[in-house]
């Protein structure tokens, strides 16, 4: 997970297996070290990034609601990400659309109709 993220509707959750590293939770710095478990309910207060900060490589568990459809928000660089037909990280075969948009271009609701 590189990029700060949160989801509308889907819980995470990470287990630490191995190495060393940060998680950024919200307005929090957590260090991650193998055996830690982090909860990450949906909602922009628990927007999510988690950073290798030791020489080894950094291995964990992700876990997921897996509830379709999912929105997600980068409020670093300002985008959102909408999944229909199979959620992230689900079979992308399966999946009726996937987007991502820039927040900066905003429409107004009827523009075009």
């Amino acid at each position: 997970m590189a990029t700060r993220h949160f989801h509308l509707a889907n819980e995470e959750a990470v287990y630490a297996l191995s190495g060393s590293g940060t998680a950024r939770v919200g307005d929090d710095v957590l260090p991650l070290r193998p055996g830690d478990y982090l909860a990450l309910p949906a909602g922009a207060g628990h927007a999510h990034r988690i950073d290798n900060d030791g020489a080894e490589p950094l291995e964990y568990l992700i876990f997921s609601t897996m509830n379709d459809p999912d929105v997600m928000v980068y409020p670093d660089s300002n985008k959102l990400a909408v999944f229909a037909g199979s959620p992230p990280g689900g079979d992308a075969s399966a999946r009726h659309f996937e987007t991502v948009l820039d927040l900066a271009v905003q429409r107004e609701y009827w523009d075009g109709e």
